[in-house]
């Protein structure tokens, strides 16, 4: 497709109902994200240019995979009408509905009995699978729509030289507001808010019109975060040691890598953090001594550790006292230097980037709720001085000044704090010696 014809391509999409489907889709349309475009492209790539037959659309449920289904049949059937398609619907491991849709020519159902001799009957076919199946072609291509499914996973792995995963991302705040305006759907803004602090960018919960559907998610939700008692049971779900439905696929979401067939896992929302934080706040300061321990062992490889080593520093930084800082310079050189942070007595204030310059004048230490200035986390003002922290479990871990200069504009000081910026790091103590300047 043309920059030109994505330009006029709408934005929205009608739903197919001869299009097999793993779940009943409610609304008749849908919202065509932006990233639908890249992954349609990523895909026809892989299959026409490389030696992969089985390509796998996956990533956190209930972020539309199968809408993507919809609207990749769309558009492969305009873009190749002369290739028979074969749609076929999964659940429970069983095909459920198989439609073969030939050029030219009324859809053709298929009976389930048949499906097993499908593809020597229409051997130029591409397959489309949504849900996750217990088969494949033999020398077609498949393209499947599902979550992570351990079953699939374990199936296709065997062929791991022709099979390449995707994984899609979960939805922005922006996109889920333009969905409600242009499907016309009965959400507020501030509804709309409550849901995304909630779920995060899970459409199906985010957009679900069905109060009912909504509560049920909602109930399961909280299930999940109720079942977390202790660090390790938060370990275990990012580990993927524990139920996938009842538990990693409700508290976590899956964030695609630069290259998407790999992915890494987050917490899904504000609320679940907050919530999780809220209830092993106490065992952070109980057991600090063995979390830190734990830590020193673990390496940069689980996002969990990153997670709990910025917790337990927002932890220690809270309490304030008087922080040793090693003077990182250009020559190599290394002073130190005392910094006192006031106890902010358990104060401390989460904030977007709509802060007030007011807000920062409060004996409280700042934490931001996303990466909304990049490469910068807390940050804690005191006499006329404003510190910056950047928590990392990475030793080499990049400043993006883009970040820096958004905070300083909010703070109304760009232009003082220009010639002399200075960045507080808080690594673990065993990197003190690989830690190196950085000009900014």
């Amino acid at each position: 497709m043309s920059s030109e014809e994505q330009a006029t391509e709408p934005l929205i999409g009608n739903i197919n109902r001869a299009l097999p489907t793993a779940f009943d889709v409610a609304l008749d349309s849908y919202y065509v994200r932006e990233c639908y475009r890249v992954y349609y492209s990523l895909v026809i790539d892989l299959l026409h240019n490389s030696v992969y037959k089985y390509i796998t659309l996956t990533g956190t449920p209930g972020i539309g995979k199968s809408i993507f289904y919809q609207y990749f049949f769309s558009r492969y059937r305009k873009e190749y009408p002369d290739i028979p398609i074969i749609a076929a619907s999964f659940n429970k491991k069983q095909v459920q509905k198989c439609v073969v849709f030939v050029p030219y020519k009324a859809p053709i159902i298929i009976k389930k009995l048949d499906f097993l001799d499908i593809e020597s009957d229409y051997p130029n076919a591409i397959h489309l699978y949504d849900g996750p199946p217990n088969m494949k072609p033999n020398d077609s291509k498949l393209v499947t729509f599902t979550s992570p499914n351990s079953s699939w996973f374990n199936f296709i792995r065997k062929n791991v030289g022709f099979h390449h995963p995707l994984y899609m991302p979960v939805w922005e705040f922006a996109e889920l507001a333009r969905a409600v305006d242009l499907l016309e759907l009965d959400l507020t803004i501030n509804e709309l808010y409550r849901r995304f602090y909630e779920f995060g960018g899970e459409v199906r919960f985010c957009l679900q019109t069905n109060i009912d559907d909504y509560q049920e998610g909602e109930d399961s939700l909280q299930q999940a975060i109720k079942n977390i008692n202790t660090v390790e049971a938060l370990q275990s779900c990012f580990d993927l040691k524990v139920s996938m439905e009842h538990l990693i696929h409700r508290l976590l979401h899956y964030v695609p890598k630069t290259n998407p067939r790999f992915a890494t896992l987050k917490i899904g929302s504000e609320g679940v953090e907050n919530a999780l934080y809220n209830k092993l706040g106490l065992k952070f300061l109980k057991e600090r001594e063995k979390l830190m321990l734990w830590l020193e062992g673990a390496g940069k490889a689980s996002t969990f550790y990153g997670w709990l080593f910025e917790n337990l520093a927002h932890e220690i930084l809270i309490e304030g006292g008087v922080f040793k800082c090693t003077i990182l310079e250009e020559s190599d050189a290394m002073n130190e230097r005392d910094l006192y942070i006031v106890p902010a007595v358990r104060r401390y204030d989460r904030f977007k980037n709509d802060f007030t310059l007011e807000k920062i004048f409060y004996n409280a230490y700042h934490i931001p709720i996303s990466q909304t200035f990049l490469s910068i986390g807390p940050f804690y003002y005191s006499n006329e001085v404003v510190t910056m922290f950047q928590i990392t479990k990475s030793s080499n871990h990049p400043v993006n000044p883009a970040g820096l200069i958004d905070l300083f504009i909010k703070l109304r000081c760009l232009e003082v704090i220009r010639e002399t910026p200075t960045l507080a790091n808080l690594y673990q103590k065993e990197w003190e010696k690989t830690l190196s300047y950085k000009k900014l």
